[in-house]
């Protein structure tokens, strides 16, 4: 009876633990893209910034209302479809950490989703065939890797060609660090035996 709790707690502890390290790691990623392209390493706001509201009340004249963004000037336009972010021009902005948790979370519980249905698929249409459910999961992390692309490219003033190039390092790195801590794991198992 406690079986079903206990296992959504777990997916829930595990989703935020997860998505805590995805975020960091996704920071990580946009700066080594930024550092690899030549990219700027801004930091995306998080919230819009107060505007300026400048207005010349003089009934006897004809003087213009002008409305002031921080980010707007005659040299800088606005990136295209987010008023409230600075144009990022070679570069992906660095999420900051709120909007990277958010950007890891979603992509966790929609990948989570996905790979708990093709699971219950596999298990119950593949039987014993495991080469079969190999493919499957794989398919389901190239599924993954697609929705991390699609949430950069939502919460991130970039263009897809660059998400991809995120989404490409986000998962170069998540390789290398299961890599280093399953050697360490070796070594360690191997070297008290």
């Amino acid at each position: 009876m406690l079986f079903l709790p206990a296992l959504l707690f777990g997916l829930l502890v595990q989703c935020l633990i997860g998505s805590l390290i995805g975020a960091v790691i996704l920071r990580a990623a946009c700066s080594l893209f930024n550092r690899f392209f030549g990219g700027e390493n801004e930091v995306v706001p998080t919230h819009q910034p107060p505007v300026k509201l400048e207005v010349d009340i003089d009934v006897s004249s004809e003087a213009p209302v002008s409305f002031d963004s921080p980010y707007a000037s005659p040299t800088t336009p606005l990136a295209a479809g987010y008023p409230d972010r600075p144009p990022c021009k070679f570069g992906v902005p660095s999420p900051s950490f709120g909007n990277a948790f958010l950007i890891c979370l979603s992509t966790t519980l929609i990948q989570n989703f996905i790979g708990f249905a093709v699971g219950f698929a596999a298990s119950y249409f593949v039987g014993g065939n495991n080469w079969l459910a190999i493919i499957l999961q794989l398919g389901v992390m190239l599924i993954g890797f697609l929705v991390l692309t699609a949430m950069v490219k939502i919460q991130l003033p970039t263009t897809v060609g660059r998400a991809l190039g995120v989404a490409s390092l986000f998962f170069l790195v998540t390789i290398a660090i299961v890599a280093i801590l399953a050697a360490i794991i070796a070594a360690v198992m191997y070297g008290t035996m």
